[in-house]
Protein backbone atom coordinates (compact mmCIF):
# COMPACT_ATOMS: atom_id res chain seq x y z
CA UNK A 1 0.00 0.00 0.00
CA UNK A 2 2.73 2.72 0.92
CA UNK A 3 4.52 1.67 -2.48
CA UNK A 4 1.54 2.49 -4.28
CA UNK A 5 1.31 5.36 -2.62
CA UNK A 6 5.11 6.53 -3.61
CA UNK A 7 4.75 5.44 -6.99
CA UNK A 8 1.50 7.62 -7.26
CA UNK A 9 3.77 10.81 -5.71
CA UNK A 10 6.53 9.90 -7.58
CA UNK A 11 4.40 10.04 -11.11
CA UNK A 12 2.51 13.23 -9.78
CA UNK A 13 5.61 15.47 -9.21
CA UNK A 14 7.33 13.79 -12.87
CA UNK A 15 3.81 14.71 -14.45
CA UNK A 16 3.95 18.40 -12.68
CA UNK A 17 7.76 19.16 -13.48
CA UNK A 18 7.05 18.02 -17.21
CA UNK A 19 3.80 20.21 -17.36
CA UNK A 20 5.99 23.05 -15.57
CA UNK A 21 8.64 22.74 -18.28
CA UNK A 22 5.82 23.18 -21.01
CA UNK A 23 4.28 26.19 -19.67
CA UNK A 24 7.78 27.74 -19.33
CA UNK A 25 8.83 27.12 -23.03
CA UNK A 26 5.13 28.25 -24.12
CA UNK A 27 5.38 31.22 -22.17
CA UNK A 28 8.78 31.61 -23.77
CA UNK A 29 7.74 31.57 -27.13
CA UNK A 30 4.95 34.44 -26.39
CA UNK A 31 7.74 36.79 -25.18
CA UNK A 32 9.29 35.88 -28.80
CA UNK A 33 6.14 36.72 -30.52
CA UNK A 34 5.58 40.13 -28.48
CA UNK A 35 9.04 40.96 -28.91
CA UNK A 36 8.97 40.71 -32.97
CA UNK A 37 5.31 42.50 -33.07
CA UNK A 38 6.98 45.14 -30.46
CA UNK A 39 9.68 45.60 -33.04
CA UNK A 40 8.11 46.07 -36.28
CA UNK A 41 5.47 48.02 -34.53
CA UNK A 42 8.37 50.80 -33.82
CA UNK A 43 9.88 50.39 -37.12
CA UNK A 44 6.27 51.04 -38.67
CA UNK A 45 5.91 53.93 -36.29
CA UNK A 46 9.02 55.43 -38.01
CA UNK A 47 8.40 54.17 -41.57
CA UNK A 48 5.24 56.36 -41.50
CA UNK A 49 6.41 59.40 -40.01
CA UNK A 50 4.83 58.75 -36.39
CA UNK A 51 8.35 59.24 -34.88
CA UNK A 52 12.40 58.57 -34.75
CA UNK A 53 14.61 56.25 -33.19
CA UNK A 54 16.97 58.50 -31.26
CA UNK A 55 17.06 55.51 -28.63
CA UNK A 56 14.72 55.76 -27.06
CA UNK A 57 11.73 56.27 -29.34
CA UNK A 58 10.51 59.44 -30.25
CA UNK A 59 7.26 60.42 -30.99
CA UNK A 60 6.45 63.70 -33.37
CA UNK A 61 4.42 66.18 -31.39
CA UNK A 62 1.11 65.30 -34.27
CA UNK A 63 1.60 61.51 -32.83
CA UNK A 64 1.75 62.72 -29.17
CA UNK A 65 -1.73 65.22 -29.48
CA UNK A 66 -3.08 62.14 -30.38
CA UNK A 67 -2.96 61.08 -27.22
CA UNK A 68 -3.51 64.08 -25.18
CA UNK A 69 -6.90 62.52 -23.95
CA UNK A 70 -5.48 59.19 -22.94
CA UNK A 71 -2.36 60.46 -21.53
CA UNK A 72 -3.47 61.44 -17.90
CA UNK A 73 -4.46 57.61 -17.37
CA UNK A 74 -1.48 56.30 -18.84
CA UNK A 75 0.84 58.25 -16.34
CA UNK A 76 -1.25 57.30 -13.61
CA UNK A 77 -0.93 53.57 -14.71
CA UNK A 78 2.60 53.93 -14.75
CA UNK A 79 3.20 56.22 -11.89
CA UNK A 80 0.97 53.59 -9.73
CA UNK A 81 2.24 50.05 -11.64
CA UNK A 82 4.93 50.60 -14.14
CA UNK A 83 7.88 51.36 -12.93
CA UNK A 84 8.49 47.55 -12.20
CA UNK A 85 7.58 46.37 -15.24
CA UNK A 86 9.76 46.19 -18.62
CA UNK A 87 8.25 47.83 -21.43
CA UNK A 88 6.91 45.03 -22.88
CA UNK A 89 4.63 44.13 -19.98
CA UNK A 90 3.68 47.69 -19.93
CA UNK A 91 2.73 47.64 -23.90
CA UNK A 92 1.19 44.65 -22.77
CA UNK A 93 -0.86 45.88 -19.92
CA UNK A 94 -2.15 48.94 -22.18
CA UNK A 95 -3.13 46.76 -24.66
CA UNK A 96 -5.53 44.91 -22.41
CA UNK A 97 -6.58 47.92 -20.43
CA UNK A 98 -7.33 50.72 -23.32
CA UNK A 99 -6.45 48.51 -26.48
CA UNK A 100 -10.11 49.06 -27.71
CA UNK A 101 -10.24 52.90 -27.12
CA UNK A 102 -6.93 53.33 -28.68
CA UNK A 103 -7.74 51.44 -31.91
CA UNK A 104 -11.16 52.73 -32.38
CA UNK A 105 -10.25 56.65 -31.12
CA UNK A 106 -6.93 56.92 -32.47
CA UNK A 107 -5.46 54.17 -34.84
CA UNK A 108 -8.37 53.87 -37.21
CA UNK A 109 -8.90 57.65 -37.74
CA UNK A 110 -5.43 57.79 -38.21
CA UNK A 111 -4.75 54.79 -40.25
CA UNK A 112 -2.43 53.41 -38.07
CA UNK A 113 -2.40 49.26 -37.81
CA UNK A 114 0.50 48.10 -37.09
CA UNK A 115 1.22 48.69 -33.43
CA UNK A 116 2.53 51.92 -33.63
CA UNK A 117 0.05 53.42 -31.31
CA UNK A 118 1.13 50.85 -28.76
CA UNK A 119 4.56 52.48 -29.24
CA UNK A 120 3.33 55.96 -28.35
CA UNK A 121 0.80 54.97 -25.99
CA UNK A 122 4.36 53.43 -24.20
CA UNK A 123 6.23 56.78 -24.54
CA UNK A 124 3.52 59.14 -23.55
CA UNK A 125 2.76 56.47 -20.49
CA UNK A 126 6.44 57.41 -19.33
CA UNK A 127 6.25 60.57 -19.55
CA UNK A 128 5.96 62.52 -16.15
CA UNK A 129 2.79 63.98 -15.15
CA UNK A 130 2.03 67.49 -15.80
CA UNK A 131 0.54 69.55 -12.77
Amino acid sequence: MISLMSAIIVLFIVVSICLYAIAKKADEKADAIWDFLMRRALAAAVQEGWGTINSPFKPTEQARKLFAKLAPELRDYYAKFGRRLTDNQIMFEIEKRWGDKIVKDICIPNNMNKGECLIIALFEAKQPATM
